[in-house]
This record gives structure tokens, C-alpha cells and sequence, in this order.
């Protein structure tokens, strides 16, 4: 096994036992811990990286609650599987059907609350159609099977927020737009793209910094084109599946 180095690490708002995990598992990912291997133990991985136990103990509780590595008492940590028996992956929605109910099956862990004075839309969210006098700003984390799928920024229109401010703060907020009852939604668009992992990102979904991400633009409008929701959601790149029918377009090829 090939030592640790404290130049591994880069200089990042990401905290430092995320950016431990992101070296284990990298390791793992490259084959150079294959599956069955016994890593090496604390005390050794803190002298190689010259950091605390609890940093590093924290990094490693990360790869075990991704199903990457497994502790036994007495005998110590183990790589548990390769990457591809151990990442699970998730397909992008592709309906608003699909949507509210992704988040019915999703738990949620909230960044940042509304505050209580709404904010005006900035410019950078790009937006056809009429643009609400005021918007209130909502993050999330999404998880599935105890993994981190994806960081949302929401604004939702001040009105229809406080409406159900309540809702809002137990439910995913695709969810909560979708299950209201009169409120009308007479167009939903989604756009991908494909980038990188910045600091803030990185942070919220425990990947390293220029991970490789799926960035998902969503637009919601009332019948009168007034913009009521817009999102931007990342996913890891890892956890990502994108399937179609090339010959059905409009079928799911399961």
C-alpha cells in the first residue's frame, strides 16, 4: 500500500475529515485497497497524515455509512466491496409526476431556513415567462439509502411560500408545490447540465471539490406563466443514471 500524504489534502472550505474520506475512497475506487483488503489502522493512518483520531476516524465512519468499508471488533477495518457492487445510482426525474413523489421517498436535512424577509429573484436564475415580486430562498440535502443524493437551492414564490410555510419545512419542496391543492401548475421545465463540484457543493454532498456533477435546472409556472418555483439541484456524477429508449422516446426502458 502506498504511503498517505498530507499533500493529498487540498486547501478547501470543505472540512478536512470530508476531504480525508474523498483520499480513502479514491483509493479504494483505483484498486489500490481492493475489496477484502484490511486497511491499515488509526493509529497508523494518523501518523501517516499527521492528523487527529477524531478527523480521522470521522472520514472512515463516512466510508462505512457508504457501504464501502465494514469495522470488526477485534480484527480490525476492512474494504468491504469495489465501487460498482457499492455505489447505488439513481435516475434523473424526468416527469413532475416523478418528481413530487421523488421527494415523498426521500428524507431531507436542511442547510438554510427561509428567512423571514423574501428576497427579489437574482438575475442569474435565468427565467422566461413573469417573475414574482418576491421569492423565498430554501436549501436542502436530499438522501436515499442513507446516501447523500443531491444539494437543492430553491426560491419559491413569497405567497405560495406563506401559504404553507409549515409544509415547507417537512417536506421536500417539489413535494409540497405538487400535493397543494388549487394550486395550479401549467408548466414544469428541467434542464441538465454537466460540471463540476464547487466548495459549497462539495461541502453539502460529501464529495471532493471539482467532482464531477450533474447540475439540474427546474422551472415551475402557474397556468398565468408567473414563476412560482425554480431550482437548482446537483447530484454527484457517480450516483447518476440517465436511461432512454432511443426508439420510444417517451417510454421508460426500466
Amino acid at each position: 500500500m502506498g504511503t498517505l500524504k498530507q499533500d493529498s489534502l487540498v486547501h478547501s472550505k470543505q472540512p478536512l475529515y470530508q476531504q480525508l474520506a474523498t483520499v480513502f475512497r479514491l483509493k479504494i475506487q483505483s484498486g489500490e485497497w481492493p475489496a477484502g483488503m484490511q486497511i491499515p489502522p488509526l493509529v497508523d493512518l494518523c501518523e501517516q497524515l499527521e492528523r487527529g483520531r477524531v478527523t480521522v476516524r470521522s472520514a472512515l465512519a463516512e466510508l462505512e455509512n457508504e457501504g464501502l468499508i465494514t469495522r470488526a471488533r477485534g480484527q480490525g477495518t476492512f474494504v468491504r466491496a469495489t465501487p460498482d457492487e457499492a455505489t447505488p445510482q439513481f435516475a434523473i426525474v424526468r416527469t413532475w409526476e416523478d418528481l413530487v413523489d421523488f421527494g415523498r421517498h426521500s428524507e431531507q436535512e436542511v442547510i438554510t431556513e427561509a428567512s423571514d424577509s423574501p428576497l427579489e429573484l437574482p438575475a442569474w436564475c435565468s427565467s422566461e415567462g413573469i417573475v414574482a415580486e418576491r421569492y423565498h430562498r430554501l436549501e436542502r440535502v436530499y438522501l436515499r439509502q442513507g446516501v447523500r443524493v443531491c444539494y437543492s437551492l430553491v426560491y419559491v414564490a413569497s405567497d405560495v411560500y406563506l401559504a404553507h410555510a409549515e409544509r415547507f419545512q417537512e417536506r421536500a419542496v417539489a413535494t409540497v408545490v405538487g400535493e397543494t391543492p388549487g394550486l395550479a401548475i401549467g408548466q414544469a421545465l428541467q434542464k441538465v447540465l454537466f460540471t463540476s463540484a464547487g466548495d459549497e457543493t462539495a461541502s453539502h454532498l460529501h464529495i471532493p471539490v471539482g467532482a464531477p456533477i450533474a447540475e439540474v435546472i427546474r422551472r415551475v409556472y402557474a397556468p398565468d406563466r408567473r414563476l412560482i418555483y425554480w431550482s437548482r439541484v446537483h447530484f454527484p456524477g457517480k450516483y447518476v443514471r440517465m436511461d432512454f429508449d432511443l426508439l420510444n422516446p417517451g417510454t421508460d426502458p426500466g
